[in-house]
């Protein structure tokens, strides 16, 4: 059983506007699906960690990661614009809140 980690949500699923499939040629077929990942203890997010994205066409199903972007230079655009759009959500800094709560109480009952 793993204590801490890095797990990833999505954020939303977005239509990649004048985007052609790089594998099938079709236009205006690709979805984008942002992630935000987040650094966790014990499963309580504690800080994000930023945003990741995948690329996949309706049309014939070709899937392409971040990662992948860099060869896809529309994708990276798209994704660009995209993950500006999202915003990371407030309780991915749930455990950073409870860990300085408890510091701040800790300190001030020492005092």
């Amino acid at each position: 059983m793993f204590f801490y980690g890095i797990e990833a949500t999505p954020l939303g699923l977005y239509q990649a506007e004048r985007v052609c499939c790089s594998r099938c040629g079709a236009k205006d077929t690709i979805s984008m699906k942002v992630f935000a990942k987040y650094f966790h203890v014990s499963r309580i997010p504690s800080f994000p960690l930023g945003k990741i994205g995948v690329a996949v066409c309706r049309d014939c199903h070709y899937a392409v990661n971040d990662e992948g972007f860099q060869h896809h230079q529309q994708y990276k655009a798209a994704f660009q614009q995209l993950r500006a759009k999202t915003s990371v959500p407030y309780w991915s800094y749930a455990g950073s809140a409870i860990s300085g709560s408890i510091l701040i109480i800790a300190l001030m009952t020492a005092l």
